[in-house]
């Protein structure tokens, strides 16, 4: 079973209806009889490594992500049981993905280290003076002077 169409995912990006591959299971769950006799969850099997149609660094951010299931072949698996219909839920994983995607096209911030200001690393050696001074005169068994 695939997808009537291929999915678009915005202007520059669409994903071909041959990477994906759809099948419609038994729901798990209560139910009654109906459950035992219609197949209404959906399964979505995207072919992620054929996918020529998205950039390499896409690609390895979508792999990366650790909420993503991949199924025994390598590719990504979506499912759905959302909803009562088999079209429903075949919409709604349709909607997972692309969403995966978008998350993916967006590049992650790269982090710049940044120096500590001249203030901040004046109160850090005043504070450690101050602690050094409290643990000396403890040693010492002296009492402590109040600065204010």
């Amino acid at each position: 079973m695939h997808p009537p169409q291929d999915l678009y995912i915005n202007e520059s990006y669409h994903i071909p209806v041959q990477l994906l591959e759809m099948r419609a299971v038994r729901s798990s769950g209560p139910g009654g009889q109906h459950v035992n006799k219609v197949s209404t969850k959906v399964e979505l099997h995207y072919h992620i490594h054929d996918a020529f149609h998205l950039p390499y660094d896409i690609v390895s951010r979508i792999v990366s992500y650790s909420s993503i299931k991949f199924d025994v072949d390598g590719n990504i698996l979506i499912t759905s049981q959302k909803y009562r219909s088999q079209k429903d839920n075949a919409e709604d994983t349709l909607l997972k993905l692309k969403a995966i995607i978008l998350r993916a096209i967006i590049p992650p911030k790269i982090r710049r280290t940044t120096k500590p200001t001249f203030a901040g690393r004046e109160e850090r050696i005043a504070n450690k003076k101050k602690r050094g001074m409290i643990k000396q005169q403890r040693q010492l068994g002296k009492a402590i002077p109040h600065e204010e």
